[in-house]
């Protein structure tokens, strides 16, 4: 698999790893969202894939202006029976190497064979990796008829580099303004809130992982102030302000959002009663949320201060938990 580390063949076109969804369909001579219902994905005809015969390609970024970090292709089957694993995993494993994860299961007897993965293959390098599913039976798809899926994945956090700074520096900002906040209110919750990307312990490799993950797919989520955070545990969240700075924040134990004092913002309030779900509440404010029971008062408060503040307006939803 030549250039595998530096990037992706899709017919006559070589595309690095590093560029952008926007520059590889600008390269394609497609727009984001080709074939596809999201921006941040494509899918368009291809008839090969590294020597093997394929049906369709499906790129993936985490936003148009994001490097693509995900490249599958379809593949076109070898014969119109059963497709026999070895016919595509043979070759990788001479380019390769032995996969280092293989899973093979049985078909269920009540299932259609061609939704079915009874053999799964992943090749994992510092930078890729390289993953082959088999389909159980033939299965349609755009352009034709697959027998599986090659699947190439880009480092996430190699992907990030180039934007990691980029996302500290409002993070770095965000703690010189917090450093005395005009107003801060606490509010505390029936439960423990998750923080974006993290769980289990907040080790080095986790909160560089975690730092990757948002500098790509959610670049307006900052983490929390230290001194803010000393306020709070992870059943609680605040809102505060810094008037000095014309700014006002929501923040978890983690996770914070920042604007300015009088911009147009709109929060969401949840309350769904019990249904087929438990019920609960939310509170959103574009990427960053918190959720408690139906009835949280500590979500109604923090929703009756937002309508307050110059510039929100607080969207409000009821019903049942369906």
């Amino acid at each position: 698999m030549l250039n595998l580390q530096k990037g992706f063949g899709i017919g006559d076109q070589f595309v690095p790893w590093g560029a952008t969804l926007e520059e590889a369909c600008r390269q394609l001579g497609i727009q984001p969202g080709h074939g596809c219902h999201r921006a941040e994905e494509v899918r368009l005809l291809c008839a090969s894939a590294y020597g093997f015969a394929a049906v369709n390609v499906h790129l993936e970024a985490p936003a148009t202006d994001r490097p693509v970090t995900s490249v599958d292709f379809e593949l076109a089957p070898a014969g119109t029976g059963t497709p026999e694993p070895e016919i595509w995993a043979a070759p990788l494993s001479e380019r390769l190497g032995p996969p280092d994860q293989v899973s093979r299961s049985e078909i269920p007897s009540y299932a259609d064979p061609a939704d079915c993965v009874p053999f799964y293959a992943r090749w994992v390098r510092p930078e890729t990796s390289v993953g082959l599913s088999i389909y159980g039976g033939l299965r349609k798809v755009d352009g034709g008829q697959s027998a599986g899926t090659l699947w190439l994945s880009w480092n996430e956090q190699l992907a990030a580099q180039p934007y990691i700074e980029e996302w500290r520096a409002p993070v770095a900002r965000l703690t010189a303004m917090a450093e005395r906040p005009s107003q801060l209110r606490t509010f505390v919750l029936d439960w423990p809130q998750n923080a974006y990307w993290l769980t289990g312990d907040a080790t080095p490799q986790a909160l560089a992982a975690r730092q990757a993950r948002i500098s790509l797919y959610q670049p307006a989520l900052l983490d929390t102030p230290a001194n803010i955070a000393a306020k709070l545990n992870p059943r609680s969240f605040a809102l505060w302000t810094s008037e000095s700075h014309d700014i006002w924040c929501a923040s978890t134990l983690r996770d914070s959002v920042m604007f300015e004092l009088g911009q147009p913002v709109q929060a969401t309030w949840v309350d769904l009663q019990p249904a087929k779900g438990p019920s609960y509440a939310m509170l959103q404010l574009g990427v960053w949320s918190v959720y408690g029971r139906h009835g949280s008062r500590a979500i109604r408060d923090a929703a009756q201060m937002l309508a307050g503040f110059p510039g929100v307006t607080v969207k409000q939803e009821g019903g049942y938990d369906c």
